[in-house]
């Protein structure tokens, strides 16, 4: 994660809307949900899902199996980078069931890194 985070030794991990997860039938079972939660909470699984997102240009999308943390193969996921200044700063993303809507969402994860990416730019945010 340094390759991503510079040389920041704790990078910020903002995460919102877990909870969402339990409407979701596929985590209906306790014990899938408990170890879901667990690998979301686990900090470095997340930073690892994200420097696979930082590596490669443009959106990413990772389903069930193709996600490369094991203990989150039952989701998929959504990710892209932004920028400030043209040098890619951090990732954000959507994680859900495999099931999720990607027509909606892909455009939605995309739009949102771009503005920012533009916000970060026009406010020239030191980072």
């Amino acid at each position: 994660t340094q390759k991503v985070f510079g040389e920041e030794k704790d990078p910020e991990l903002f995460m919102e809307g877990q909870v969402n997860l339990l409407e979701c039938p596929e985590f209906s079972e306790v014990g899938r949900m408990k170890s879901l939660l667990q690998a979301l909470e686990e900090k470095k699984l997340l930073l690892h899902l994200l420097d696979k997102t930082m590596d490669a240009e443009g959106i990413q999308i990772f389903i069930g199996s193709e996600v490369p943390v094991s203990e989150m193969q039952t989701l998929s996921v959504i990710t892209t980078p932004y920028r400030h200044s043209e040098k890619v700063v951090g990732a954000l993303g959507i994680i859900g069931p495999t099931r999720m809507d990607y027509m909606k969402l892909i455009p939605i994860v995309e739009y949102s890194a771009q503005l920012l990416s533009e916000f970060l730019n026009v406010k020239g945010s030191q980072i």
